[in-house]
């Protein structure tokens, strides 16, 4: 029985993926402007909160990056 947080790589099209991890790209670079630009402080209570926001978006970031399709290296020998 596989966990539900585990996500076979196969159902997911592979520019649904890709959609999805630019969105989260472009997520957290909206917190980080926030953060540049001090804006933050018309959206969260404190700068922890704001961190800690950002540290998810980090994380969503990579969990997208993740179900990225394995695409073989070109250069790699291969068997006859």
């Amino acid at each position: 029985m596989s966990d539900a947080r585990t996500i076979d790589r196969r159902i997911i099209p592979p520019e649904t993926v890709r959609r999805g991890q630019r969105l989260a790209e472009r997520q957290r670079a909206h917190l980080f402007e926030l953060e540049l630009t001090g804006r933050w402080r018309r959206y969260f209570k404190s700068e922890d909160e704001l961190k800690a926001s950002i540290a998810a978006a980090s994380r969503r970031v990579d969990e997208w990056t993740q179900l990225m399709p394995v695409v073989p290296d070109a250069e790699a020998p291969t068997r006859a």
